[in-house]
């Protein structure tokens, strides 16, 4: 859309074409983040998982881990 209206008012194609690089780059950073904020996730249920084994009290992994007390239950495999 911003390229098709560079095209039409030319003396603001630069600034567009800025504007959408830097619109694309926030795009890459947000799901960089997701990313990150995913992992961080799976990290921490790896973690509360491995406490639950050994036998540590659950207000002590949800007060580490941040796990949710619903979450617990379903890591006890």
């Amino acid at each position: 859309m911003l390229y098709e209206i560079a095209q039409r008012a030319p003396q603001y194609g630069d600034e567009l074409m800025t504007l959408a690089e830097q619109l694309k780059q926030k795009g890459r950073m947000e799901e960089i983040q997701q990313g990150m904020q995913t992992g961080e996730r799976k990290t921490s249920r790896k973690i509360a998982r491995v406490m639950l084994k050994k036998g540590i009290p659950m207000a002590d992994i949800i007060e580490t881990t941040d796990v949710s007390a619903e979450e617990i239950p379903s890591l006890q495999h």
